[in-house]
């Protein structure tokens, strides 16, 4: 088991490594980067450099629905007050 992860061992390390860097964009970093080492190790260990790269796939999928849609959504409803409480207040021109 141990040689089938030597085999396909640099595809982990960049997969964690761009994880990390995008992670620090949403916040998460290093959670970013253990789910994907955790689930491209599991890929690899299953099913070989496809399971990788499947786990590579899905550890994106994770981490884009778990941390970015979120940031998205708040991102979104802060700008949504933002205009409300604008046309809530008077203008210069009113007064």
């Amino acid at each position: 088991m141990i040689s089938r992860y030597g085999l396909y061992l640099p595809l982990p390390i960049v997969a964690t490594l761009l994880a990390l860097a995008y992670g620090a964009n949403v916040h998460h970093p290093w959670l970013s980067a253990v789910i994907t080492l955790a689930l491209t190790m599991l890929g690899g260990w299953i099913a070989g450099a496809i399971g990788q790269i499947i786990g590579v796939i899905v550890s994106a999928l994770v981490i884009f629905a778990a941390f970015t849609l979120p940031e998205q959504r708040r991102m979104a409803h802060e700008e949504e007050k933002r205009e409300r409480e604008a046309r809530q207040l008077p203008n210069e021109e009113d007064m």
